[in-house]
């Protein structure tokens, strides 16, 4: 394709000091190279900041990028987190990786690859899931990943936020959001 980046085929593997392994491209990482784990720590709080408390342990949570794993840890570990968690990895030899290096229940963690991609994102369009961004994963795939993003996020309106919050508000803040809710068409 006319002005993209030729995909690289291999990963290579980096061992970090605290023994962390990580996948590499071209000495590309799809995570920090340095602190991985804690950069997963940190996206798991600064996602977990923007979603409705109550809507975690129903809603299916989708993560746009695998990285090298550890944030998915992270966020099937946690235990606010009911829901399923579907991972959407553009990159074959990133998802390979994924699922040689990365032990994940199968239950409540599923892999999507291209393949799956277009008749999963049409399941999710009606289940109005939580999406996440792992955007350090995203490598080649910005674009593409801002597409699912977009397709996933773009149809919610002010009312479905609404709903989706007003059980974490206070009683105050209902009210308002309420009478707001019923002027919006």
């Amino acid at each position: 394709m006319q002005g993209q980046e030729v995909r690289p085929r291999k990963v290579e593997e980096k061992i970090l000091a605290d023994g962390t392994k990580i996948p590499l491209f071209e000495e590309r990482a799809p995570c920090s190279q340095r602190s991985p784990l804690r950069e997963a720590q940190d996206w798991l709080v600064r996602e977990k900041s923007k979603w409705a408390i109550s809507s975690l342990k129903t809603k299916p949570v989708v993560v746009l990028g695998a990285g090298a794993g550890l944030h998915l840890t992270e966020l099937w570990r946690s235990e606010e987190i009911g829901g399923k968690i579907y991972v959407i990895e553009l990159e074959a030899a990133l998802f390979h990786w994924n699922q040689a290096n990365q032990s994940f229940p199968q239950d409540r963690v599923k892999f999507i690859n291209q393949a799956e991609l277009s008749p999963f994102l049409t399941e999710m369009e009606s289940a109005l899931p939580i999406v996440t961004e792992f955007r350090p994963g995203w490598l080649w795939n910005s674009e593409e990943y801002l597409q699912i993003s977009n397709r996933l996020l773009g149809e919610r309106n002010i009312k479905q936020i609404l709903n989706e919050t007003l059980p974490e508000m206070s009683e105050r803040y209902q009210i308002f959001w309420r009478a707001l809710g019923t002027s919006i068409p």
